[in-house]
């Protein structure tokens, strides 16, 4: 399984463009259509706030790959060593720690 991050959603999109690598993205959809990537739904809600195409197609995609379920000791011992990922003013929880502790 690959756990993949907001930034690399938004590289791919930015640099790798569905009307260009037409491929990729049907094999990144194949990927999610067998399970093997997954996305902590903090990331999802990162993608999903970006007001482009990859909002889009990733709204249709992301029931598959989105993960709910982790080891919130595992996420808050990554939150607390990496205090500098946390803001006092943040919205949303940032997706760093769950992306690690799903990857784990």
């Amino acid at each position: 399984m690959y756990v993949v991050d907001t930034s690399s959603w938004i590289d791919l999109h930015r640099f790798y463009p569905q009307s260009v690598f037409v491929g990729l993205w049907s094999n990144m959809q194949k990927l999610i259509d067998r399970g093997m990537i997954a996305v902590p739904v903090q990331a999802r809600d990162e993608i999903l706030r970006q007001d482009d195409g990859l909002a889009g197609w990733f709204g249709k995609h992301a029931q598959k790959c989105v993960r709910h379920e982790f080891d919130m000791n595992l996420v808050g011992e990554i939150a607390s060593n990496n205090q500098e990922w946390l803001t006092v003013d943040a919205k949303d929880a940032p997706a760093d720690p769950f992306v690690i502790a799903l990857g784990s």
